[in-house]
C-alpha cells in the first residue's frame, strides 16, 4: 500500500472520529433540556418533598434537610448540572438548575434551549433583560423565572423557577 493511500485511510478514520465526537458533544449539550424542560419543571412547584424525591434519581441526591434537596447529575468528565429544590410548609417554592460545562458554546446551547422553551410557553409574557438576567413572569403573576448568564463564558448558566411573592 502506498503512503498516499495509507494517509487517505488515516485521514478518513480521523474524520470519522471527529464526527463521532462532535455528535456526542451535541448529545450531551441537549441532555439537560431533554430530561426535563423548564415548562415541565414549573409543574413541580407546589409539590411535596416526597413527590420530588420520587421523581429524582436517589443516587444523585447530594444534600437533604427539612427544607432543601440537592441533586447532582454528571454529564461527562468535569461537567454536571445541579438541581436544587427549596420547600416551605412541605411545598416546593423554588427550583434552581445550575450547569457546569467545559465550554461557553455548550452553556449558550442550554441558554438557547431555555429561551426557546419559554418563547413557546403561552403562560408567560415577554422576556425582559436586566444585568445579565433574563426574566419571565407568568401571565397570572404567580411564577417567576430567572435565567442568569453572567458566567456563561465559563460554561455556567443558572436557572431559578420560583413562586412569585
Amino acid at each position: 500500500m502506498s503512503k498516499l493511500m495509507l494517509m487517505k485511510k488515516i485521514t478518513t478514520i480521523l474524520l470519522l472520529f471527529v464526527v463521532i465526537l462532535a455528535s456526542c458533544d451535541e448529545e450531551s449539550q441537549n441532555q439537560i433540556a431533554n430530561l426535563k424542560t423548564v415548562s415541565n419543571r414549573i409543574q413541580d412547584l407546589g409539590k411535596s418533598k416526597e413527590d420530588i424525591k420520587a421523581m429524582e434519581d436517589p443516587a444523585a441526591l447530594m444534600q437533604e434537610d427539612d427544607y432543601y434537596l440537592e441533586y447532582e447529575y454528571p454529564i461527562r468528565e468535569n461537567e454536571s448540572y445541579v438541581t436544587t429544590y427549596r420547600f416551605m410548609d412541605d411545598q416546593c417554592f423554588e427550583i434552581k438548575l445550575d450547569t457546569y460545562l467545559d465550554k461557553e458554546n455548550y452553556a449558550k446551547k442550554v441558554q438557547q434551549e431555555v429561551m426557546t422553551d419559554m418563547a413557546n410557553n403561552k403562560n408567560f409574557g415577554k422576556t425582559s433583560f436586566k444585568e445579565d438576567v433574563f426574566l419571565w413572569t407568568s401571565t397570572d403573576s404567580k411564577t417567576l423565572i430567572q435565567l442568569k448568564t453572567q458566567n456563561i463564558e465559563r460554561g455556567t448558566v443558572n436557572l431559578v423557577i420560583s413562586l412569585n411573592k
